[in-house]
């Protein structure tokens, strides 16, 4: 059976669940500085969606990378910006939805994203307009899955 929806979603809501959580993977150990905010969006979107998806969004072969963004304390700009995407569409809709249903939401084929999955959008950005694009496309593609 599906839970009822809210028929808005409170961006506090979201900002509220960012900052919990950030503060989570701020004191975790996972190596690198706690208060770094691309560490602690790596480190968040990696708890809600798994290393395999993660590494798939950011452009990246295997998880050694992503261990080795985290032992040295750096991410690079781009696949920040991808995660940072990610994070936020994820934390939309974590709101309703579990993180095993989210994993499934970033790989399913969306007709509200041209027939890509949110994962390939997010992976195939690289500019700063593709990312605002690709954000609004996002958000309003899960707000409609928070909808139906």
């Amino acid at each position: 059976m599906m839970p009822q929806l809210p028929m808005t979603i409170s961006r506090n809501a979201v900002v509220d669940e960012f900052n919990s959580d950030a503060a989570k993977a701020g004191s975790s150990g996972t190596g690198g500085s706690g208060d770094d905010p691309a560490l602690q969006v790596l480190t968040r979107v990696l708890d809600l969606i798994g290393d395999r998806l993660t590494c798939y969004i950011a452009g990246v072969r295997d998880a050694r990378t992503i261990a080795s963004w985290q032992a040295k304390g750096d991410v690079p700009y781009v696949s920040a910006r991808r995660l940072q995407l990610a994070l936020q569409t994820a934390l939309l809709l974590r709101t309703q939805y579990q993180p095993d249903q989210i994993v499934r939401w970033f790989t399913w084929l969306s007709d509200r994203l041209g027939d890509k999955s949110p994962a390939c959008v997010l992976h195939s950005a690289s500019t700063e307009e593709e990312f605002a694009d690709h954000a609004r496309a996002l958000v309003g593609a899960a707000k409609a899955y928070l909808l139906e």
